[in-house]
């Protein structure tokens, strides 16, 4: 594994799906990158759209209110955890995939 596959696998994730999205498109050579990159968007995707719930259901009066109150604290940091182990797998350049998430990315990643 090169130091540059590494580097730049660590960038897909460190910026969310922006850099992934990026780095995705401008990568013709490693299938390890590619994968990450991938695997960055659709996290950090998911991530976004799971916000924009809890935004919308913080709009419920009480009910709504109560349940983003509980749950956005929780959805951050198991967030936090995933995309921090995420950076950490693919600086040491360990191929480290998501349930189901790493499905897709592998699907859509191969040169």
């Amino acid at each position: 594994m090169e130091d540059r596959e590494k580097t730049i696998s660590f960038i897909a994730y460190f910026f969310g799906w922006v850099s992934g999205i990026i780095i995705f498109l401008t990568e013709k050579k490693s299938q390890y990158i590619k994968f990450n990159a991938m695997q960055s968007i659709i996290f950090s995707g998911v991530l976004t759209l799971i916000y924009i719930f809890l935004n919308i259901l913080s709009l419920i009066p009480v009910l709504g209110k109560i349940l983003s109150l509980i749950l956005h604290p929780i959805i951050y940091l198991v967030g936090t955890v995933i995309w921090i182990i995420l950076l950490v797998k693919s600086f040491q350049g360990e191929y480290f995939k998501l349930p189901l998430i790493g499905d897709y990315a592998e699907k859509y990643s191969k040169i």
